[in-house]
């Protein structure tokens, strides 16, 4: 399957994506909105790419992927 997003990043685009993504636990719908379309744009980081799930994805699901190879931090 082709992704359209990344999967390394340098050690301070992985601390902002947490902090976006951290926001967008805290957020209202609209403001979630505008988070996750600044991981995309800023990052081309595309958290479908990473779960189905629909319980949210944390910076702590960001940390696991790190810690199983599969987010790359340079």
């Amino acid at each position: 399957m082709e992704t359209k997003g990344k999967r390394s990043f340098i050690a301070v685009q992985a601390l902002e994506i947490k902090e976006l993504l951290h926001k967008i636990r805290l957020s209202k719908r609209d403001e979630q909105k505008m988070y996750r379309n600044k991981l995309r744009k800023d990052y081309k980081f595309y958290i479908c790419e990473f779960t189905t799930s629909n319980n949210g994805f944390t910076p702590d699901d960001f940390d696991n992927l790190v810690n199983a190879g599969i987010i790359y931090l340079t």
